[in-house]
Order: structure tokens, then C-alpha cells, then sequence
């Protein structure tokens, strides 16, 4: 079975982007959400090796898996 009802959205965030990060508003595709940072990595990626992974729970999502999305903190 597959749980639909919920879809993680990575972000990959340089230490500067950090600063303040609980108190800015979510942008998807320039349209503000209610959504909120939902954990941030305390070490920096394997991968990206400069910068921390973050991620976002979206409830219900209405984006396609795998989607690409313009995602700005503001």
C-alpha cells in the first residue's frame, strides 16, 4: 500500500539561510503557504557538503511526486 497523505520536500540551505528560519513564511511557486520547516539536519549533507538539509511535511499534497518546485523563506 502506499500512503499518499503526506509528502516530504527537501531543501538543501546554506548556513546564512538558517538565520532566523523559524520565523519566515514558506513560498511554493510564489504563492505563500502555512507551511513550516519541519526538521533541520544539525551537521551539512554528505552530498552537498556545504550546505544543511531541511525538510517540510506538506499534508495532502497536490504537487505530482517528484515535482519541481520554486521554494522561497521570506
Amino acid at each position: 500500500m502506499k500512503d499518499l497523505t503526506k509528502a516530504k520536500l527537501i531543501l538543501y540551505l546554506e548556513e546564512d539561510e538558517l538565520k532566523d528560519i523559524e520565523k519566515r513564511k514558506v513560498f511554493i511557486n510564489g504563492s505563500e503557504t502555512n507551511l513550516k520547516i519541519s526538521k533541520i539536519w544539525k551537521v551539512t549533507d554528505k552530498k552537498f557538503i556545504s550546505s544543511y538539509r531541511a525538510e517540510i511535511v506538506i499534508r495532502e499534497p497536490k504537487y505530482r511526486f517528484s515535482t519541481l518546485l520554486k521554494v522561497e523563506l521570506k
